[in-house]
């Protein structure tokens, strides 16, 4: 059985001056080629990666 990660929204743009979502990928995961003409996207890691 493949494990699946998760988006939790913590906040939102609506409320606040960003949205900020935590995610949860696994190895291997990938999401999809897109881009946005209205905002732009930065990701940060809370913990190291694997090695």
């Amino acid at each position: 059985m493949k494990k699946q990660g998760y988006v939790k929204l913590i906040s939102s743009a609506d409320t606040s001056r960003d949205s900020k979502l935590e995610l949860n990928i696994f190895p291997g995961e990938t999401t999809p080629w897109h881009y946005h003409s209205l905002f732009s996207e930065t990701f940060e890691s809370d913990k190291p990666r694997a090695t």
